[in-house]
């Protein structure tokens, strides 16, 4: 069975690459990322951990995003423009 793609609203900023709005609820602003896979280069370790604002790149994969108004989680390509 496939997935039913989801109707994204129409974005605030028409050069908006992503979704903030709930699919499922309308609700705005609402939207989490909850879990993702992180591939980090150029991270500094110090004695006291490590910051990703160090770091020289940065990719994501397989992110879930979080609705904390209707409870649902989405796959973040499910709300990319």
């Amino acid at each position: 069975m496939t997935k039913k793609k989801l109707k994204l609203p129409a974005p605030r900023d028409p050069d908006a690459s992503f979704c903030s709005e709930c699919p499922k609820c309308k609700s705005a602003d609402t939207l989490y990322v909850q879990t993702l896979e992180a591939r980090v280069t150029g991270m500094r370790l110090y004695e006291d951990g490590f910051s990703f604002t160090d770091a020289a790149q940065i990719e994501t994969s397989d992110e879930n995003v979080y609705c904390s108004h209707c409870d649902e989680t989405f796959q973040l390509s499910e709300l990319t423009r």
